[in-house]
């Protein structure tokens, strides 16, 4: 496949033969390099990536000398390959090497560009999706339980950050089975369940407060809720108005927040072919861009003691949403699980691995400072954050942080002529000291 291909025409594709992904993300705007390479994932809690998908990567580097990388047990014949599929290309650059394939996975485009890629892939399935309401203490004491379930690949929890009445918090737990293929279906629009839970919190306020409305109206703040503009855009002026105008009425914003999350992920059951139930917003148009702020950390997700390690970082995070009383969480928080990769610096380094996604919406006050917050507490419990995410949140990370920090920068040596051909070096994997030189260092 051409890397530069976006996710749902390359699962389209491969429909059309009898084919699937045997994993990937739950978005389909991406190009298939920028997912596999950036280290995208979902919530198929044995499997790893969709990196660890790649067969063999076919790279171009500088003056468009190419690359062809396969794991040392490689799927070619390097004399067919030449005389096939490359024949452009040197002999010595056709690579069948671990560590380089390894490295290479997961680069953040430092590794040259990535022109196409070999993928395995499987038959045809469907995927039967079943969310039901739990609590997140409920949860905690069955998550090694849910974690070993052979029968589901899926594991999802969809959290409320605001305590309610028992000192818990409201959970939507959502698991997937495979089953035999019947097609694709779309999901329902949930475009009007939102805006009615929204329009019934606006409302709630105004009942208890009936001057609200005057001065929401009188201030623009309703200015585009009832144009083009897109539903994130409309929740944000609402509550970011009812915290400038109206901030002794957040209360009933928590209240609401619960009604807001059911509307947004249902429980019940769905089912169709995997893609289609994978990519959420599968049969509609893809956003060019997504209003909000997000971050993702990833942490063990049970060691061999049985101990849960996300659990400090989400009860911690619950503990600071609540003391943020100065804004409100419009966003959401979501654990999922995975296997580990194979690539060097991919963030899901053990198997299990939990990822801990933390969105949030632009133009609410104080939500980027709490966004902010909350990374750093991750970041210092040990999370590793998502490379195609926000990261660097006043805090430095580093390549070390990788047990395989130290390979990747051999195999990048070798691609970038120790360091002198700096032509895919970036910002980011400079500040990271992934790419940047050490005068101490030898290779």
């Amino acid at each position: 496949m051409e890397a530069g291909i976006t996710i749902r025409d390359l699962y389209n594709n491969m429909n059309e033969l009898g084919l699937a992904l045997e994993t990937q993300g739950g978005s389909s705007g991406q190009t298939l390099a920028g997912a596999v390479s950036t280290g995208t994932h979902g919530g198929d809690k044995s499997m790893p990536p969709l990196a660890d998908s790649v067969l063999a990567i076919h790279l171009v580097g500088a003056g468009g000398i190419q690359y062809w990388i396969e794991p040392s047990r490689g799927i070619t014949d390097p004399r067919l390959l030449q005389r096939h599929v490359v024949p452009d290309i040197d002999r010595q650059n056709i690579v069948y090497d671990d560590a380089t394939f390894d490295a290479c996975l997961v680069s953040l485009g430092c590794m040259r560009v990535i022109y196409a890629v070999v993928l395995r892939a499987c038959q045809r399935y469907d995927l039967v999706e079943k969310t039901v309401a739990t609590s997140w203490q409920a949860f905690k004491e069955s998550a090694s339980t849910h974690l070993r379930d052979p029968d589901n690949r899926f594991l999802q929890v969809l959290l409320n950050p605001y305590k309610d009445d028992n000192n818990d918090n409201f959970c939507l737990l959502t698991k997937r089975s495979e089953a035999d293929f019947t097609g694709p279906k779309e999901r329902s629009d949930r475009t009007l369940s939102l805006l009615g839970a929204v329009g019934s919190m606006l409302a709630n306020v105004i009942v208890r407060k009936p001057g609200t409305l005057f001065k929401l109206y009188h201030n623009d703040v309703f200015d585009g809720v009832f144009s083009g503009t897109s539903n994130e855009e409309k929740m944000a002026k609402i509550i970011d108005g009812i915290l400038t105008y109206a901030s002794d009425q957040r209360d009933v914003m928590v209240e609401h927040y619960e009604n807001i999350l059911r509307t947004q992920w249902p429980t019940g059951s769905f089912r169709g072919s995997s893609f289609s139930v994978m990519d959420l917003g599968y049969g509609h148009d893809i956003p060019s861009s997504q209003p909000g702020y997000s971050i993702e950390l990833h942490f063990q997700a049970i060691d061999a003691s049985g101990r849960l390690g996300f659990v400090e970082f989400v009860d911690s995070a619950i503990a600071t949403v609540n003391a943020a009383t100065e804004t409100f969480f419009a966003g959401y928080v979501s654990l999922r699980f995975t296997g580990s990769t194979r690539a060097s610096i991919g963030m899901q380094q053990w198997d299990p691995t939990c990822t801990v996604e933390i969105s949030v919406l632009q133009g609410v006050q104080g939500l980027c400072e709490l966004l902010a917050k909350l990374f750093r507490i991750g970041f210092n419990l040990g999370g590793l954050p998502h490379w195609g995410q926000l990261l660097d949140l006043d805090v430095q990370g580093h390549g070390s942080f990788y047990s395989q920090y130290a390979l990747w920068r051999q195999v990048y040596a070798k691609m970038s002529n120790d360091f002198t051909a700096r032509t895919f070096e970036n910002e980011l994997s400079s500040r990271w000291e992934l790419t940047s030189p050490d005068q101490g260092e030898t290779h």
